[in-house]
């Protein structure tokens, strides 16, 4: 920017501002690849200016200095002009930047204030169930049934030989039900039969028994039961 300047300087032959750029130019960057043309131009344009002044007459020259102050103060004005506008839009920039990073913060707050929120209910819910679980009453357990209740309870097999002679007899049987409801085990208490059958009648009495189901059980049940052999 500062080489264009100094370009139109030279151009309406304000040569004391184009010192003036040039210096600036020679200041900042001393190897600026411009510095010598400015330089050479300057010089050119000086002795062009010189030479022809020393053939313009003094009003003249006079009006020309004129003109070329007042061109130098407008260019002043303006350069201050377009300084205050970057000094304004640079300080526009900065506020909105704090703006952003101010609604930044307030929505990074409000985001960790409702999950601080949500953590609180999840905690007092947590806790409020594990008041109602202590408080509630532990369940009772279910009562333990004992009591046989037959399901299927088939009769013995008559034996032949005891059916054919017309021989009859009762044979008391012990058993245990087991909890799924079938007989796991049964012996023979006492019988009371011709002594000639009476293998026969324990054995279809244990063979019946072993038949029976019952409902489930909460544990083993033992009972004995009088079987009945009569014609």
């Amino acid at each position: 920017m500062a080489v264009i300047a100094a370009d139109q300087a030279l151009a309406r032959e304000d040569f004391e501002e184009a010192k003036r750029l040039i210096r600036l130019i020679g200041k900042a960057d001393p190897n600026h690849p411009a510095l010598g043309r400015l330089k050479t131009s300057l010089a050119s344009s000086e002795a062009a200016a010189k030479k022809r002044a020393e053939s313009m007459p003094a009003e003249d020259e006079a009006k020309r200095k004129a003109e070329l102050a007042k061109q130098r103060e407008e260019d002043q004005k303006k350069l201050q002009e377009q300084q205050r506008q970057q000094q304004a839009q640079a300080e526009q920039q900065r506020q909105q930047q704090a703006a952003a990073e101010a609604e930044a913060e307030r929505l990074r707050q409000q985001q960790a204030a409702a999950a601080e929120a949500e953590r609180q209910r999840q905690q007092q819910a947590t806790q409020q169930a594990a008041q109602q679980q202590t408080a509630a009453p532990a369940p009772r357990p279910a009562a333990a049934t004992t009591e046989l209740r037959p399901i299927s309870q088939p009769g013995p097999k008559y034996p032949p030989a005891a059916q054919r002679a017309g021989a009859g007899g009762s044979v008391q049987v012990e058993y245990t039900v087991g909890t799924d409801g079938s007989v796991i085990s049964a012996r023979v208490v006492s019988s009371d039969a011709p002594r000639q059958f009476q293998r026969d009648f324990e054995r279809e009495a244990l063979a019946a028994v072993k038949r029976w189901r019952f409902q489930p059980v909460a544990q083993p049940v033992t009972s004995r039961r009088t079987i009945e052999f009569a014609m």
